[in-house]
């Protein structure tokens, strides 16, 4: 959004709908929110990627069966941290 010198874009400047007290729509409400979906996101991701190497055949490069196991990993690995995140946010209300 266009700023107009001011610490305050134009259609703010503007608003003249009701205000938003919600705080799960504002500040650390909205974000615990939006980690949430990413965490479901990369759980999904995660399941597809065992899925596929469950899927892969017996002659499928070892490498590639060793990277996709790691991505898996770190999946599962970053969804703790978003998880952890989401509650710490959470917490701070």
């Amino acid at each position: 959004m266009p700023i107009d010198g001011t610490d305050t874009c134009r259609f703010c400047a503007t608003y003249d709908g009701p205000p938003i007290t919600d705080s799960r729509l504002t500040g650390a409400g909205r974000a615990a929110r939006q980690l949430d979906r990413v965490s479901n996101l990369v759980e999904l991701a995660r399941a597809d990627v065992e899925a596929t190497v469950r899927n892969l055949d017996g002659d499928a490069p070892l490498l590639t069966v060793a990277d996709l196991y790691a991505a898996a990993a770190h999946l599962r690995r970053a969804g703790e941290l978003i998880d952890q995140a989401a509650e710490l946010l959470e917490a701070a209300q």
